[in-house]
């Protein structure tokens, strides 16, 4: 897996050579007005979700290969156990500033359907962790485009 998170000074920030998310690809939605935390976190979470999987698929996207090999390297990151992993590995460290982390348990707290899979408790946290990032990613690419870019950094989720 090409996920691994950097140890890092909180809040740091190293220019890469390639942007995981160019800032003029798909700019964030107009909010018309709308403060970010007026949204639910299920919504957040539903554009952190594609956000997500956007920049895990563009980084499985070079070498060329089979398409059978892209799906096969972004399903490895985009489920409710790799973003779990993630999030453990966030909580554990200092990257995250105290008002990310509000955001990540606002977002570990929404009410969501699990899937089949992943019943009982030991699945219900798993599933609130993913739904957290979801959210957290959803929130930074609204409100903070640069620290979503940290983020996907810190994650080793960028460009070659």
């Amino acid at each position: 897996s090409r996920l691994k998170l950097r140890s890092s000074a909180q809040g740091s920030s190293k220019k890469q050579s390639s942007s995981p998310i160019p800032p003029d690809l798909i700019p964030p939605p107009d909010l018309q007005g709308h403060k970010p935390r007026e949204w639910s976190p299920q919504a957040l979470a539903f554009l952190g979700d594609s956000v997500w999987e956007l920049v895990v698929r563009r980084l499985y996207f070079a070498p060329r290969t089979h398409v059978r090999e892209y799906n096969n390297s972004v399903r490895k990151m985009v489920n409710a156990e790799a973003q779990s992993d993630i999030v453990k590995k966030l909580k554990a460290g200092n990257f995250m500033t105290d008002s990310e982390r509000n955001i990540l348990r606002w977002g570990r707290n929404a009410n969501m359907t699990k899937p089949s899979r992943l019943q009982g408790k030991t699945g219900a946290n798993i599933y609130k962790d993913a739904t957290g990032l979801e959210v957290l990613v959803g929130f930074l690419y609204i409100t903070d485009m640069e620290r979503l870019q940290e983020y996907m950094v810190e994650l080793g989720v960028h460009g070659q």
